[in-house]
């Protein structure tokens, strides 16, 4: 239970960092939301106003890689899907506020921040932005490699498919 506790406790700094930063510099934000759970979204609205758009999940329709690939920034804390699109060479910022070191993003980057220190986070996020994705993906390039070896001219399945292709052949 301790563990449940210690994540609830980062998402509320996330949550709250990104609010902070939203009413700073007055910028759209969207939350890909985990499930349908009522919950998750009262959970979201301690912290968000109505100005904050929620997607609701719809695992058929890809919902959430939808949402995140519209986006400039991606905001995670230890989501698969974060790994999956930074492997895509979307912006993604992991912000790591737990206290054990073993969750931290395997290669640090201006794509990491494990600190719970506002300025830090408003400085990632900014830097991010002002980034062109061009030099994001320069930057990014050899890390999102190693996490999630993502070839855009070649999807998995295409692959895939080939090499079955040519075994049967």
């Amino acid at each position: 239970m301790k563990d449940c506790q210690e994540i609830l406790e980062a998402y509320n700094v996330l949550c709250d960092f990104t609010n902070r930063y939203i009413k700073n510099y007055n910028v759209s934000f969207c939350i890909a939301a985990c499930s349908k759970d009522r919950e998750e979204k009262e959970y979201f609205g301690k912290f968000f106003n109505s100005d904050v758009t929620i997607i609701e999940h719809d695992r058929s329709r890809f919902s959430s890689y939808s949402a995140v690939g519209r986006s400039n920034v991606a905001l995670t804390l230890c989501s698969t899907l974060g790994y999956e699109v930074f492997g895509w060479g979307q912006k993604t910022l992991f912000c790591n506020y737990l206290a054990e070191a073993t969750s931290n993003f395997p290669f640090e980057g201006l794509w990491t921040t494990s600190v719970p220190d506002y300025a830090e986070f408003e400085d990632r996020v900014s830097s991010l932005l002002k980034l062109s994705d061009s030099e994001y993906r320069r930057l990014s390039e050899e890390a999102a490699r190693k996490i999630m070896n993502y070839d855009l001219a070649k999807p998995v399945h295409t692959y895939m498919r080939d090499i079955i292709k040519n075994r049967i052949n």
